[in-house]
């Protein structure tokens, strides 16, 4: 036995180091934004290539493979040259190309070959929303500029590092306040204040709305801070968000690695990434929408329709002193002050989710949990083999866990359609998990239909529902619920602020279509519909008990109305903003014909308004009229958006 084992092992060596040894193909991963991710899915559509794998960002190699598959199955050679151009920014030549401002060079380490890359280039964008409610027009910008280094250490190791930097614009409108939990944001004189049920609903927080683009389309890519420029690059003019001119900044990077023929394959990084996601940007678990953080991915895939991954990171604060102001402040028996604590002391947290993905010729499966905890050393949570959900009951309940599974049936040349839930928390299968408040969780339906008379053509449907208090969770009491820390510990599905699910704020719904075709190898087209609806986050309106925010607490036994007697009726316990979003999205790749320039445009359209109850009881039966005020205005709007990205991209 032990001459066997020794001579596994050596075979096993042996095979790592001729892996070393091999040329390299790129590991490194491509931004989850970049078009080929939508081309690839309307691809599998039609069945001219495997299914895609649920875990996002691919890498080069990943991709690559996929396009080679799609040239295999197509005849069409008008339709091959749009696949080819794909193919194209992914073919580095050695050397400097003042074209695209890239330089190149191989070399070789020992017998192990190495690249070394550099690139620049930038990106510009601007947009602005006018409305019929004049008020509400806004006009921002992006200017960024990005520094690109890159290479392969063989066949199998692949590095990147992503620096930019970026002057902005992108005012935000204040609509109002909003009531959220217990333990949050507020400064009172004495301790024992901090009990009292009519102060519940004095935590607010700041509701804001960026009118200068359409809604739910904008994500910000500078990192942590911004620096107002009126006030120099210094710590006075170190702020959360570019209400005026500023600027900002950011890095990623990566060290990505395939091993043993892909059976084995890493990441460790900070980038942006889609988990679990059955279409684009579709995901309740791990969204593009979601801000990058530093994690480390593993995949193993032993079997073709087998695979398992797993994340743990680094979740980031919110620099977000305009929303809440203040954070609350430990006090002594005489309600004076003991230290001051800081935002990013309640927002320090990790993050760590495991998923399985069995694929079939028709059929895909995937389930997992995840868990946000507090940064102490919980490796129960990292290790891959042990169940989150299972694991917190070892260790005592402190932490955020949910559980995610997703179902997909696929026929290709027709399309596919698909089921997927996200559970935050259900109170056992006895209560009505429709109506009764503490069943917080999210759901889709969704399909993608192949549109065959014209060339990458697909139909795109879903309807997503967040129900109140999902992605959200109840701030710890150190004295009462959390190991570790002398301070209150915020533990809500977030990173940088923004939900790591579905970009949708808890009790709301989206019915959403999309047709996207790319009938050109330079052109792109799409038109979207969005109809949304959605619990008011601000104002006198805003029902104390809705869950409508990330940021809300559902109240526990000890301090208010026992959370197991709270009910939730959608559209009929509250008021609620609707909103119809429609948008005509185009981009023009010049580097089709040589000139490293890329064009692409919004035009859009939104209208939103509000229905309420009024004075009447929320229950199933509950009617809800249309309504306008003062304060809940309705609103049409025409958005218009440019952006230009030259050189190398």
């Amino acid at each position: 036995m032990k001459h066997t084992f020794i001579k596994k092992l050596g075979v096993f060596i042996s095979c790592l180091g001729l892996a070393f040894s091999l040329y390299a193909q790129s590991n490194n991963t491509v931004d989850i934004e970049d078009d080929v991710y939508n081309f690839l899915r309307i691809a599998e559509t039609r069945g001219l290539c495997d299914s895609l794998s649920p875990v996002r960002p691919y890498t080069e190699k990943y991709i690559t493979e996929k396009l080679d598959q799609i040239l295999e199955n197509l005849d069409d050679e008008k339709q091959k040259k749009i696949v080819e151009e794909y193919k194209k920014q992914f073919v580095r030549e050695d050397g400097l190309s003042l074209k695209k401002v890239a330089y190149k060079t191989t070399a070789e380490k020992g017998s192990i070959p190495v690249t070394f890359a550099i690139d620049f280039y930038n990106e510009d964008f601007i947009s602005g929303g006018f409305y019929s409610n004049s008020s509400n027009n806004s006009v921002g910008y992006d200017f960024f500029g990005y520094m690109n280094i890159f290479g392969d250490l063989g066949n199998n190791i692949s590095y990147r590092s992503l620096t930019y930097i970026d002057v902005t614009k992108m005012n935000l409108t204040k609509l109002g306040q909003y009531n959220i939990g217990w333990w949050w944001y507020d400064d009172y004189g004495d301790k024992a204040d901090f009990v009292r049920e009519d102060h519940f609903s004095d935590r607010t927080i700041n509701t804001y709305r960026n009118y200068a683009v359409l809604p739910y389309s904008y994500k910000k890519h500078w990192d942590g801070s911004v620096y107002y420029l009126h006030g120099g690059l210094n710590s006075t003019g170190l702020t959360g968000w570019p209400f005026e001119i500023a600027g900002g900044f950011g890095m990623q990077g990566e060290i990505h690695g395939s091993f043993l023929d892909d059976l084995i394959s890493f990441g460790i990084g900070r980038y942006n990434r889609e988990w679990g996601a059955m279409d684009t940007g579709s995901s309740l678990v791990l969204n593009q929408n979601a801000h990058p953080f530093f994690g480390l991915d593993t995949t193993v895939k032993p079997l073709s329709w087998l695979s398992f991954s797993a994340l743990t990171g680094f979740l980031e604060f919110p620099n977000q002193n305009y929303i809440n102001g203040n954070a609350w402040y430990p006090r002594d028996d005489s309600g004076n002050k003991i230290d001051d604590i800081k935002d990013s002391f309640f927002f320090h947290n990790l993050f760590s989710m495991a998923e399985f993905n069995f694929d079939a010729d028709y059929f895909h499966f995937d389930f997992g949990s995840t868990v946000v905890y507090p940064n102490r050393f919980e490796l129960g949570y990292a290790f891959p083999l042990v169940d989150r959900v299972v694991y917190q009951n070892n260790v005592g309940d402190y932490d955020n866990l949910a559980l995610f599974a997703n179902l997909k049936g696929m026929y290709p040349g027709i399309g596919s359609i698909w089921g997927s839930v996200y559970i935050d928390e259900i109170n056992a299968l006895k209560t009505d998990a429709l109506h009764n408040t503490r069943c917080m969780f999210a759901y889709q339906a969704g399909s993608k239909i192949n549109i065959p008379w014209l060339p990458f053509t697909a139909l795109s449907l879903r309807y997503s529902k967040v129900e109140p208090y999902c992605y959200t969770h109840e701030a710890l009491d150190p004295e009462k619920n959390q190991p570790y820390y002398p301070h209150y510990i915020c533990e809500n599905y977030t990173n940088n602020g923004e939900s790591l699910g579905y970009y949708l704020q808890p009790n709301s719904d989206e019915l959403f279509v999309k047709i996207e075709s790319q009938p050109l190898p330079a052109a792109l087209f799409s038109l979207r519909y969005q109809f949304i609806r959605h619990g008011v986050d601000w104002g006198s309106a805003s029902n104390i008990y809705s869950g409508s925010s990330i940021y809300s607490e559902l109240p526990a036994g000890r301090y208010g109305p026992g959370r197991n007697n709270l009910h939730k009726y959608f559209l009929k316990d509250g008021t609620y903003e609707w909103m119809n979003i429609i948008a005509l999205e185009a981009s023009y790749d010049f580097n089709h014909f040589g000139v490293p320039i890329k064009l692409y445009g919004t035009i859009g359209y939104v209208h939103n308004w509000f229905t309420t109850i009024g004075d009447a009881s929320p229950s199933k039966n509950t009617k809800y009229t249309k309504f306008s005020n003062d304060e809940y205005k309705e609103n049409r709007g025409l958005v218009l958006s440019l952006g230009i990205k030259a050189c190398a991209f």
